[in-house]
């Protein structure tokens, strides 16, 4: 599920690192456009997608009657794919800000998604999250390494997921 986002932050990384590369900024630049409108538009586009990409997900999880889509009202899920998309999406403003060539564009996007899919599957348990990231025996280190985590938006979907996950689909049924 984490694809989601992860598909929304690439899409709009590319398509901004493409406008930047190829310099149509400086172009609409020197045609009038004034940096929050260029900023406007592309958060705009971005929210289109996200909400557009969140509605699908959740129908598909409903017309697939997954458990945790058909146990669980559809706003909470809207809001989780919402809320982590735009954590992914502020992060590929930030990005693009700080790339300058293709290569780097490339380097940054496989090495956000990367990451994130490997996050997303170590931290996916949620036993391993409350051993790990709720432990009041932890070394002022580990606490402060611990703390980073909660600017990563993998694990906070990870984690939003797993709570959504023990509530509502807390009983086992064979049927």
């Amino acid at each position: 599920l984490i694809m989601i986002p992860l598909c929304l932050f690439m899409v709009i990384f590319d398509e901004m690192m493409r406008e930047k590369i190829d310099k149509l900024r400086m172009g609409m630049q020197l045609l009038g456009t004034q940096d929050n409108a260029y900023w406007a538009s592309w958060v705009i586009t971005a929210q289109v997608l996200n909400i557009y990409m969140a509605g699908l997900m959740i129908m598909v999880g409903r017309t697939y009657e997954f458990d945790i889509f058909t146990k669980t009202p559809s706003w909470v899920f809207f809001f989780l794919f919402f809320l982590v998309s735009t954590a992914y999406l502020s992060m590929a403003c930030f990005c693009v800000t700080i790339a300058e060539t293709r290569s780097q564009a490339f380097s940054v996007n496989f090495t956000m998604i990367l990451c994130s899919m490997l996050i997303n599957m170590i931290l996916s348990e949620p036993t391993v999250i409350k051993k790990v990231f709720f432990n009041t025996n932890l070394t002022p280190t580990m606490y402060f390494l611990t703390q980073l985590f909660y600017f990563v938006p993998c694990f906070q979907f990870g984690k939003m997921f797993g709570d959504i996950a023990n509530v509502a689909c807390a009983q086992f049924d064979i049927n």
